[in-house]
């Protein structure tokens, strides 16, 4: 799942920033994938749920959840 997990990371540090802006933090984490089915893509579809320690952190939250 490494290879695929690449692009979460824009989406881990702007989840950061609304939960900074808002005074919250994040619990748990849900990451789904889903690609072209007709690619010949090992990564056409992935799902990863963490659960974490209250944080508003990019870095642990791009660490937990690439």
């Amino acid at each position: 799942m490494s290879k695929c997990s690449r692009p979460w990371t824009a989406y881990a540090t702007r989840a950061a920033e609304k939960l900074r802006r808002d005074k919250l933090a994040a619990v748990q984490g849900f990451v789904f994938l889903h690609a072209n089915a007709f690619n010949d893509d090992r990564c056409s579809h992935a799902g990863k749920a963490v659960d974490l320690d209250p944080t508003d952190d990019t870095q642990e939250l791009e660490h937990n959840l690439t």
